[in-house]
C-alpha cells in the first residue's frame, strides 16, 4: 500500500522520549498523558494520521526537542482502557522530514508541517 498521496501537509504530533518508529513498521502504543490523549482523539475525529517524532535531549539541560525527521503514522486500532490510557496499534506510512512547527489554539493541539522524504 502506498499512503505518501493521502498524508496532509501538516499532521499532528505525537512525541516520545524512547521510541522510535520506522515507516512500515507495525507498533502496539500505551499512552496515559494528557497531551497524547488529546493528539490521538484529533487524529482520529481527522483521519487517523499522526505525525511521530522522537524527543531529543538538546543539552544537560534537560530541555528537549523533536528530531528532525519523523514518520508519518495511521492508528489502525484505538482501546480507551478503564484507568484512562489509550492502547492503540500504529502503522508507519512514510518518513516525514520537519519543516515547521505551528500551534492551533483552537484545539490545543501542537502541529508541524512535514515535508516527505522518500527513500
Amino acid at each position: 500500500m502506498n499512503y505518501t498521496t493521502k498524508i496532509p501537509r501538516t499532521l499532528p504530533v505525537l512525541h516520545m522520549s524512547n521510541v522510535v518508529m520506522f515507516p512500515y513498521l507495525l507498533m502496539p502504543l500505551v499512552v496515559s498523558d494528557e497531551e497524547s490523549k488529546l493528539v490521538i482523539d484529533y487524529a482520529l475525529a481527522n483521519d487517523k494520521l499522526m505525525a511521530f517524532f522522537l524527543d531529543q535531549e538538546k543539552d544537560d539541560t534537560g530541555v528537549t526537542e523533536l528530531a528532525h525527521f519523523g514518520t508519518a503514522v495511521t492508528i489502525l486500532r484505538m482501546l480507551r482502557n478503564q484507568d484512562g490510557s489509550i492502547s492503540m496499534l500504529l502503522q508507519g506510512s512514510t518518513r516525514i522530514k520537519l519543516q515547521k512547527i505551528v500551534f492551533d489554539p483552537r484545539t490545543d493541539i501542537q502541529g508541524v508541517r512535514e515535508s516527505r522524504v522518500i527513500g
